[in-house]
């Protein structure tokens, strides 16, 4: 029988928890890629899916004395609440589409305005051109938190009643309509 020294047993202990060690890192690490890969990168989850928006109380970007409340958005029709700013280049990419979605569906589309300066945003829509049925403003972003907004542009696609479909975080786009919007509304965008 080999008898281990006191100070061979402290080795050998201490390797052991070393190799454990690693082994639990190099796990973690494998489970974290994999997750990482079998993530759908466009969905962001809404605690708002399935239910209506907040009862949120937005400006007229055009200044005129008439507000909106988000939760009573149930226009009997699909409606798209898109946040956008003049200074968002994605916002600009973007705008072309939210023209053929208007041109060529019965969708009410409500902008939301981000955290811009109103002159710049109405300009920007003057020199575009103006694909919203409504034009609400969101000078500081506090209805864009509350609804868990990251940034421009982001919208909410809402049912007849004003309940959300879903939420697409970054432009819209074809593609994007294509596996977003169509799968729960049928509206195709040729």
């Amino acid at each position: 029988m080999i008898l281990q020294t006191k100070s061979e047993k402290i080795k050998s202990k201490l390797l052991f928890t070393r190799w454990f060690a690693w082994v639990g890192i190099l796990v973690l690490a494998v489970i974290f890629f994999i997750s990482l890969f079998q993530q759908n990168k466009e969905e962001i989850p809404s605690v708002f899916i399935g239910r209506k928006l907040p009862n949120i109380s937005l400006d007229m970007l055009d200044g005129s004395e008439k507000k909106l409340e988000l939760n009573k958005l149930n226009s009997g029709a699909y409606t798209l609440v898109n946040f956008w700013a003049s200074w968002c280049g994605s916002c600009e990419y973007e705008h072309e589409f939210l023209a053929k979605i208007k041109a060529e569906q019965h969708i009410k589309i409500i902008g939301i305005n981000y955290k811009d300066d109103k002159k710049q945003a109405l300009d920007w829509l003057k020199r575009l051109g103006n694909p919203y049925d409504i034009v609400l403003t969101d000078p500081n972003g506090l209805a864009a938190i509350e609804l868990g907004v990251y940034g421009t542009p982001e919208s909410f696609l809402l049912d007849a009643k004003g309940r959300v479909l879903t939420r697409i975080a970054g432009a819209l786009s074809t593609q994007v309509w294509s596996s977003r919007v169509l799968p729960v509304t049928k509206l195709n965008i040729g």
